[in-house]
């Protein structure tokens, strides 16, 4: 059963350049108004780191790692993560077994960019209690617009969402 719904994301200037990743965990709630309850969102987790050299498929990678061990703390919870990277969704569900057989070596006999990320990542895959979906980026979803906000450091978006949703922080 998911107990948690998280939106990740990733950010990068230049591409290399600075960036960072953003983890958010969205659910919805009901607030109670003068006469009635009105459906909302609760913000109940957030996170974000910076990095100065970085890609933005790191950073989206490291974002995905970060959820993954939070949900190898909680074993008996369930995940749900939402991430707009192609590149990480598929290379989580799709490729990182394959690459690992292979010896992180892809099929143009090359080896797998952001190798130690994905070895990192593949210590939790495995586990059970979690998927991994992909979302459209920068479509007007909420969790998404929140993730990205923190993987750019962008605080003005954030209360803009936060206010604009009267998300309950």
């Amino acid at each position: 059963m998911i107990k948690h719904t998280f939106y990740t994301d990733g950010a990068c200037s230049g591409n290399p350049g600075p960036g960072g990743f953003g983890v958010i965990e969205l659910s919805t709630c009901l607030r109670e108004t003068y006469s009635s309850y009105i459906e909302s969102y609760s913000l109940n987790y957030e996170y974000s780191e910076r990095c100065e050299d970085t890609t933005n498929n790191r950073e989206e990678l490291k974002a995905l790692l970060h959820v993954l061990k939070l949900a190898a703390a909680h074993p008996e919870e369930g995940y749900i993560i939402y991430s707009d990277s192609a590149y990480a969704v598929n290379s989580i569900n799709d490729w990182i077994r394959g690459w690992a057989a292979n010896g992180w070596v892809n099929s143009r006999k090359v080896t797998v960019e952001n190798v130690d990320l994905m070895q990192e990542i593949y210590k939790y895959i495995d586990l059970d209690n979690y998927l991994i979906r992909k979302i459209r980026g920068h479509d007007g979803e909420l969790g998404n617009e929140l993730a990205d906000a923190a993987a750019t450091g962008n605080s003005k978006k954030r209360e803009e969402l936060i206010k604009r949703y009267h998300i309950l922080v």
